[in-house]
């Protein structure tokens, strides 16, 4: 593995966000049993097993689960690249195909563009054996000052925050359809950082297009 002290250092978050010591338990579940296969700066890859941990009604990979894992491993990869933080400032994510439980899947994150204090990442989730797309993530991130640990212990994780309006989404667009909808794209821009225990307000609007959060 090559890339010096940012890598390793992203290895180590990496690390300690699996293990639990890191976070708030959430970047546990939806990273178990996460394996760095290939790391270097600004590109890595990853083996992985869907947990059980990340499971919807269906028996499916959660795609708030999924948008979770992508904005993780951007952060991962983007560090070992910059070797400072980086906040998110716009995210997407594509799904092609579900996943079942326990499917294997492989994961690969390059750093594609570098703005000077943005930079952009490219996430794909493939699955193990014929390499079909599952889901594509792309993040742009903007530099920030402080640590790593600092950003995920103090701020609302952007992870989890896509996971919350992918949810109410969901649920509003059965409100107006009153059938499932499959998610096949997802965008958050992100404005501004919220910290733990901070108070705010979520208005959802359906209609036959979209769903705007």
């Amino acid at each position: 593995m090559e890339g010096g002290d940012s890598l390793k250092t992203a290895l180590a978050w990496l690390r300690g966000v699996i293990n639990g010591k890191i976070g708030h338990g959430l970047e546990a579940r939806v990273l178990q049993g996460l394996r760095v296969t290939h790391a270097e700066k600004g590109f890595m890859r990853f083996d992985f097993v869907v947990p059980n941990t990340v499971s919807d009604v269906d028996g499916n990979w959660h795609v708030g689960a999924l948008a979770s894992l992508l904005d993780l491993i951007g952060i991962v990869t983007i560090y070992s690249f910059a070797n400072r933080v980086i906040s998110t400032v716009d995210f997407s994510a594509s799904y092609y195909s579900t996943t079942k439980i326990q499917e294997h899947v492989e994961i690969e994150s390059k750093v594609t563009a570098n703005r000077g204090k943005l930079l952009h990442v490219v996430i794909e989730v493939r699955r193990k054996g014929n390499g079909e797309v599952i889901a594509v993530g792309k993040q742009w991130m903007a530099s920030n000052r402080q640590t790593l640990a600092q950003d995920v212990d103090r701020n609302w994780s952007v992870g989890a925050l896509a996971s919350l309006l992918d949810i109410i989404g969901i649920v509003i667009i059965y409100s107006f359809a009153n059938r499932a909808i499959s998610m096949v794209n997802f965008n958050v821009s992100y404005c501004s950082t919220a910290n733990i225990q901070e108070h705010g307000e979520i208005e959802s609007k359906g209609s036959n297009l979209c769903c705007n959060l």
